[in-house]
Formats: structure tokens, sequence, C-alpha cells
């Protein structure tokens, strides 16, 4: 078998590699766009309809095409080269988005026709969207890998933070230029990959020639790979909960990513009911991205040194002591000690779990296997700001918060009921 991937070359330091560089470029400009989209969209349609309802329901479309199309797109980007599609995604959200920027500045842009651009935008990242990750096997590996995932879970996490707020500034000088701006960004997303020099094609048993196959050839075999889609889909679901170390890792990381969500949310929205000034709850905000960063950095450096199971276990029960200290001590002075004690702790463990789970998978498994992850983890997080919501409105924020005690808790039981996690290594043994 021939498997064009880094696990063989001498490990670099991981922001020396050229091609990681230019890979973080791109998919941090990616993710830039989304979280500013998230926060224009609804303006603009509500600005468009007059009806919150209406604009809601964007986010909503947006979402229910990106999970029923995203089990599809993991067997795409693992039936053909990655680059491309890096590079188709990037030029049809560059387009999409761009069109939508250009019709609202000459006022022509119609409610109807900003669906359609959002349910065209939605295909293009369900479809090509795992291709990011997926690359990013091909560029790095070993504790270097756990590294890049380090960086990421910090990266997203303050963007995602971030993000809304450069979206408000954007629209509040134009309710165009957010999108003009994912425009832009999604074109850097289309450069970087172009210079990205390490060979992105998911070789397998199948692929025995190292040499690119001809397009002809690819386009064949794309072609097979869509007569098998529903044993494609199958088989992620299998590679990830065949492997009782996967297993037990996926099912904590939903777990994990659902517990989070709900503790942020439900302080979020504590803070709102109680009518806190706005600028107030964005400090909040900014102190808990600065302390995701912190903890980015701090991951980066302990994860390649210790065995995921040590790790883990310090992380999550310093993240614990976090929540259980915002069940009892929830005044606003507080809440940046605890989400900053939230902040440092939980990217390292992120980082690690991430980091086994994508290096033990096969370089042609990763879209499918990253598809299947996405899935569980978007289940239990989008119903994490709904329950919260729904507790804070009964007056039951510390229910809400012992909720979220509860899911880190489950994420433990979970990981060290298996004796198969419990003896995973460190980054260098994970191969």
């Amino acid at each position: 078998m021939s498997e064009k991937s880094t696990d063989s070359a001498p490990e670099e330091k991981l922001f020396t590699n050229k091609d990681y560089r230019w890979w973080l470029a791109g998919t941090t400009s990616d993710s830039l766009t989304v979280s500013v989209r998230d926060l224009a969209l609804p303006l603009l349609a509500f600005a468009l309809t007059g009806s919150a309802v209406l604009a809601g329901s964007l986010i909503t479309i947006s979402s229910a095409i990106f999970v029923t199309l995203v089990l599809v797109g993991g067997v795409l980007v693992d039936r053909t080269d990655r680059r491309s599609c890096m590079i188709w995604r990037a030029s049809l959200g560059a387009l999409t988005w761009g069109m939508v920027a250009l019709l609202q500045a000459v006022g022509l842009l119609t409610f109807p026709a900003l669906v359609l651009f959002v349910a065209l935008g939605a295909i293009g990242r369900s479809l090509f969207g795992m291709a990011d990750n997926a690359a990013l096997r091909s560029i790095v590996s070993g504790g270097n890998f756990a590294r890049a995932q380090s960086v990421n879970q910090g990266r997203d996490a303050a963007l995602e933070i971030a993000g809304g707020p450069f979206g408000a500034v954007l629209y509040a000088f134009a309710p165009w230029l957010p999108f003009a701006f994912s425009a832009v960004a999604l074109l850097v997303l289309l450069l970087s990959a172009q210079r990205i020099q390490a060979d992105l094609f998911p070789y397998d048993e199948e692929t025995e020639d190292p040499s690119p196959a001809t397009g002809k050839a690819r386009i064949s075999r794309i072609g097979a790979g869509l007569k098998r889609v529903p044993k494609d889909i199958s088989s992620g679901f299998r590679i990830v909960f065949s492997n009782p170390a996967l297993r037990a890792a996926a099912l904590a990381s939903t777990a994990l990513n659902g517990g989070l969500t709900l503790v942020v949310f439900t302080i979020q929205l504590d803070l709102v009911s109680r009518e806190v000034d706005p600028l107030l709850i964005a400090w909040v905000n900014g102190a808990t991205a600065l302390a995701l960063l912190g903890g980015a950095i701090l991951g980066g450096m302990v994860v390649p040194k210790m065995r995921v199971p040590t790790l883990v276990l310090i992380s999550l029960t310093t993240a614990m002591v976090g929540i259980v200290g915002l069940v009892f001590f929830h005044q606003y002075a507080f809440l940046f000690l605890w989400f900053t004690i939230l902040g440092l702790a939980t990217p390292a463990t992120g980082a690690a779990i991430s980091g086994y789970v994508f290096t033990v998978i096969p370089i042609h498994f990763q879209g499918r296997a990253g598809s299947t992850l996405t899935v569980l983890n978007m289940g239990l997080s989008a119903l994490s700001p709904l329950a919260a919501g729904w507790l804070i409105h009964g007056g039951n924020l510390r229910l809400a918060l012992y909720a979220g005690v509860a899911l880190f808790g489950a994420a433990l039981v979970l990981l060290f009921s298996s004796s198969a996690f419990r003896q995973v290594g460190k980054p260098s043994d994970w191969a």
C-alpha cells in the first residue's frame, strides 16, 4: 500500500513546516467567516423581512442541510484529492457570499434569494468541509499532530467567541460588508490550498501506484465511490465504534462538547435575562477567549509529553472545579475566575482525544471518521442551547450547571471504564 503522509519523515517543529503554516492560515480565515456570517445572517434576514421567526430560520436551514449531507461529504473527501475539495469549497463559498454582498450593496437582495445562497453555502461546506482536517494528517504527524490539534482547539473556540463581535462591527458599517469579508477570506483558503506542497490524495489499499492518477482515473474513482456511498458511510461509523478506545473517545467528546456548550450558554443567557450590560457580557467572552488561547498554548506543550489518560484526568477534573465554582459563586466578578479555569483546562483534553482519534484512523478514512464525529458532536451540542434557555427560563440556573458537571463526569466514566483507553500512551506511541 502506498500512503502519502509525513509519518515516516523526521519530525520538525510545527511552525517551521511551511505546509502547516499555509494550512493554518487558510483554515483560520475560513473558520472566522463562519462566525462572522452566523452573526450577520439573522440581522440581514430581519432587515429584509422584519420577522424574527424568518431570521432565526436561516441558521436552522443551514444546520439541517449540513447534518443531512456531511456524511456524504466525508465519503467524497476520502475518494478524491483533498486539495481539490478545499479549492472547490473556497471557490463556491467566495462566489456565493460575494453575490450576497453585491446584491445587498445594490439593493437587489430578497429573502428568497438569501435562503438560496445560504443553502448553497451549506451544501458546499457539508460536501467539501471535511477536507480541511482530513488533509492535516498528510501535512504533520507524530507529536506535531497532537500540537496542531491543540492549536486548532484554542483557535476555533476563540474565533467562535470573537467572530460574532467582529461581524457586528462589519455589519454596523454596512450590511453587505460581512459577506464581502467572507468572500475575500475564502480566497485566502483557496490560495493556501494551492500553496501546500504535500500530496493530499487519500491513498489506500486500492491505490498502489504512488504517482498522481490521471484526471480520468480520478473521475472514475469518484464515480465508483458514489455508487457505494451507503456502505462507505456505515464504514465511517464502523471504524470509530469497532475500536474500544476510539468508541470511548468519540462518546466522551460528544459529552464534553455538549457539557461545555451547556455551561457557556447557561451563563450567557443568565446574564442576558438579568439585563446585564452587553459590554460587560463581551468582557466575559473576551476573557474566555484569552483563556482558551492560553489553554491551547499550554496544551501544545504538555500533550506530547504526557500519557493521554493522565492528562485527561487532570484536565477534566480541573475543568469540573471551574463548573462547580459557577454553581455556588456565579456573581459577575467570579465569572472571570471560573471561565479562566475552564478555558485553560479544556483545550488539552480536546487536543489529546482528537489527536489520538485521527492519528490511529488511517488517512484514507479521515473524511468518513471526521463526518461521523461531527454528526455525533452536533447532536448533543445543538440541544444544549435549547436546554440552557429552557432551564434559565424556569429559574433553574444551578440545575443547568449541575447538568454540565454531570456531562463532564460522564465523559470521565466513558473514558476510564475502557481498558483500551487507559492503555493509550504518549503521542509518540500512537502510530
